[in-house]
Formats: structure tokens, C-alpha cells, sequence
């Protein structure tokens, strides 16, 4: 199996906002094996929201429908941070909320280097 690690990643606070308990440990897995911390994960709006405000995350991994609505309140305060983020969803991207069909996308059924490559890509656009 090929490393993870990634250097954009190296030691970066990781928020997961995913509500699927495989899914979420999965995507902290892939966190740490790139070289991140995670933060999380937090499986509904209102924890994610909380933690945002009482927190600092550098990146986040955001699935756009959790049990509660879909994630837009959680992408607009990421947006208003300037906090990079990735939506990692089932979803097509004509299915999302119009705040997040311009940011990095990586469909589910996603592998470790989907993940750690569009972490690293949403990252080097705020760079």
C-alpha cells in the first residue's frame, strides 16, 4: 500500500463532519495516515458548529446531508473563515446546496488518495 503522507497535511487540524460511523472512522484514518490530526468527527450540524466556534481547524472533510439538513450553515461559516474545506458526498454535484457546488468535491465511493489529494488541493488554493 502506498504512503498517504502528504506534505500540505503534515500536522494540520482535520475537522470530519460526516454522520456514517464507518464512513467517519474510515475518513479519520485517512487523516492520520497523511500526516493530519482530526478533529472529530462530529456527525451533525449543530456539534460541527460548536466546535467551529470554540475551536480552530486548518482544513475540513464536510458530507453535505446529515441527518439534521444538509451542511450549508457549516460551509458558510468554513466560507466566512477562509477555513479550506472538501465535501465528500454520494451526491451529484447538481444535487448539492448552490454554496457548495463550487468547492472541492470527492464522490463517495472515494480511496485514501481521493481524500488526501483533494485536501491537499483545497489547502493550495488558500496558500
Amino acid at each position: 500500500m502506498a504512503s498517504l503522507v502528504h506534505p500540505r497535511l503534515i500536522g494540520k487540524r482535520v475537522l470530519i463532519v460526516e454522520d456514517n460511523y464507518l464512513i467517519a472512522t474510515h475518513l479519520e484514518q485517512i487523516v492520520r495516515d497523511a500526516g493530519g490530526w482530526p478533529v472529530g468527527p462530529v456527525s451533525n450540524i449543530d456539534r460541527a458548529l460548536k466546535l467551529l466556534r470554540w475551536g480552530k481547524v486548518d482544513v475540513a472533510l464536510l458530507d453535505c446531508w446529515l441527518s439534521g439538513g444538509h451542511a450549508g450553515p457549516i460551509a458558510e461559516l468554513l466560507w466566512f473563515r477562509r477555513t479550506p474545506f472538501v465535501v465528500v458526498t454520494g451526491c451529484d454535484t447538481f444535487d448539492l446546496p448552490p454554496a457548495l457546488r463550487d468547492v472541492q468535491f470527492v464522490p463517495k465511493p472515494f480511496s485514501g488518495s481521493d481524500v488526501v489529494g483533494g485536501l491537499a488541493q483545497a489547502i493550495g488554493r488558500q496558500l
